[in-house]
């Protein structure tokens, strides 16, 4: 049995690794996973290239991993108010 497991990632103010990051853990062989991104105040633009790689708008060129475009990502933003 596949246990779920949630992957946590903190990011601020650098969407080039947290891209990354973020495809290296989707190079995985295990795929039950959920991965929630916690953004630290991040200025705006960063928040919207990483929304931009989650819509395969951009991919990010990196010697150590393959550019996934079927990635299954749902964005939800939360706010303080939540």
């Amino acid at each position: 049995m596949n246990k779920s497991i949630a992957i946590t990632v903190l990011t601020w103010n650098d969407w080039e690794n947290t891209i990354v990051c973020l495809e290296s853990i989707f190079q995985n062989t295990y795929q039950n996973f959920d991965i929630v991104l916690i953004n630290n105040g991040s200025e705006k633009h960063h928040i919207e290239k990483i929304k931009d790689w989650a819509s395969n708008k951009i991919e990010v060129n990196d010697n150590e991993i393959e550019f996934n475009k079927y990635k299954q990502i749902k964005i939800i933003d939360i706010t303080n108010n939540f």
